[in-house]
Parts: C-alpha cells; structure tokens; sequence
C-alpha cells in the first residue's frame, strides 16, 4: 500500500507515503487507533520492500521515477524511523542498518 501526494492521483512516490504512514502512526499512539498503526505499517512494508542493495530507494516505483537522491532516501529513513518510535517497534530496523551500511 503506498500513498500519493493528493487523492488525485495515483503515483507510488515512496517518501511521500511514509510521511503519510508517519502522520497515521503518531495519531494513532495518541490516540490509542489500531487501524492508524497497521495503515502506516502496510506503507512502511510496502516501500521497505522497495529498498535497493545500496540501502537508497528510488524517488517511486514508475520506471521514470527510478533515480534516487540522498534528500528523498534521508525522508524516508526519517519517516521509517519515526513510524518504529511511535509504535514501540524495530520491525525497519534491518532498512536502517542496510542504509548504514554504505556509510562506512
């Protein structure tokens, strides 16, 4: 599952969708809404999956959109790390360490 800039249209842009999986992730440990919780994990998976062996990701999954930049990587570490913070959870973990990874 992965979210879109507007309801309008239909892109799979991957930091866009885990900034939305972040927004629902922090109202739902406020509030206590599971639903919230497993619609940002769905994002979360679905663009963890998408993670290259270099640790990047693409900016989205149409193949116009394959080129990756370390703004749009570092937004979504950034959301996945803060999805993990709000559930209590290093289920991304691995996603994390791989980005690491090529630090070093």
């Amino acid at each position: 599952m992965c979210f879109s800039y507007s309801p309008l249209e239909s892109n799979a842009i991957f930091n866009a969708s885990l900034l939305a999986g972040e927004a629902l992730a922090v109202v739902a440990k406020h509030s206590e809404k599971q639903s919230l919780i497993d619609w940002a994990n769905r994002a979360a998976i679905y663009v963890g999956r998408r993670q290259r062996q270099d640790g990047s990701w693409a900016y989205g999954a149409d193949s116009h959109q394959s080129w990756a930049d370390n703004f749009h990587t570092a937004y979504i570490l950034t959301s996945l790390k803060r999805i993990m913070d709000a559930e209590s959870s290093d289920q991304f973990d691995n996603a994390l360490r791989r980005w690491l990874r090529i630090l070093d």
